[in-house]
């Protein structure tokens, strides 16, 4: 039991740590932003609407598994609630460790320019996460190719259009799962309490599930879509946040 604890807290230990930065990041969040736009005005040329051909490969039965059952799904009030979920979640990350920075520096534990640049680095954090998420979504995006499930009600007239061939993986679900997991992250660098962390984390496992299962009732994504989706996000925000935390030479 000791040795696990010791463990334990040797892992988390880097998620207590304040980031830093370094010059090549703004490159790291450029550069992803960039791919990810391109990827998606690529998708007319790149993406083969082929069930508008051979509407056999969009037959029900080439779906296998639990993912057959989502066929048929066109909810419109899941769709505008899976917006609601993911935009919340990116506003609260944006937002709530700014305010937190702020009650550090009302308190007098950072003065205003150390409240300024640790804003300022999570942001960078903040945005880099997202870039990488995004550029990742969508390369997988024009690699699987696969049909979102409505597709399948009518794949001859909804199958033409490529923009219609993106279900894999979901970017909203990716996108929550990457936004709430940095702003813990975030949060457990900048010295938050246990109880803030907890909030965050309930966040977190509320808000992920809920995006991706609204995304199914949608008709938007298969379940397997969101289940990769939420662990690609949480791996991406876990990944970025270790990064900057690890380094320590020409960090500004």
């Amino acid at each position: 039991m000791g040795i696990t604890t010791s463990m334990m807290k040797n892992i988390l230990a880097p998620l207590r740590t304040a980031p830093r930065l370094m010059w090549l990041d703004i490159a790291l969040t450029i550069i992803p932003a960039l791919a990810w736009y391109a990827g998606v005005l690529g998708r007319e040329t790149i993406i083969t609407p082929r069930c508008a051909t051979d509407v056999a490969l969009c037959a029900r039965e080439t779906v296998h598994g639990i993912d057959r059952r989502v066929i048929g799904m066109n909810s419109g009030r899941a769709d505008g609630l899976s917006f609601v979920t993911q935009n919340w979640s990116g506003y609260l990350a944006l937002t709530a460790p700014g305010i937190w920075v702020g009650a550090l520096a009302i308190a007098g534990k950072l003065t205003p320019m150390g409240a300024l640049a640790a804003v300022g680095t999570d942001l960078v954090i903040m945005a880099q996460t997202v870039s990488w998420n995004g550029a990742l979504n969508e390369g997988a995006r024009l690699i699987v190719q696969r049909p979102r499930p409505f597709v399948y009600a009518n794949p001859s007239a909804l199958g033409a259009n490529p923009h219609n061939y993106t279900s894999f993986y979901s970017g909203h679900t990716s996108f929550t799962a990457a936004a709430t997991v940095s702003l813990l992250l975030t949060l457990a660098g900048r010295a938050a309490p246990g109880i803030i962390l907890w909030l965050a984390g309930i966040l977190a496992a509320a808000m992920i599930p809920l995006t991706g299962l609204f995304r199914v009732l949608s008709g938007r994504h298969f379940i397997s879509d969101v289940c990769i989706a939420a662990t690609a996000g949480t791996l991406i925000a876990l990944v970025i946040a270790l990064l900057h935390k690890r380094r320590n030479r020409n960090s500004v």
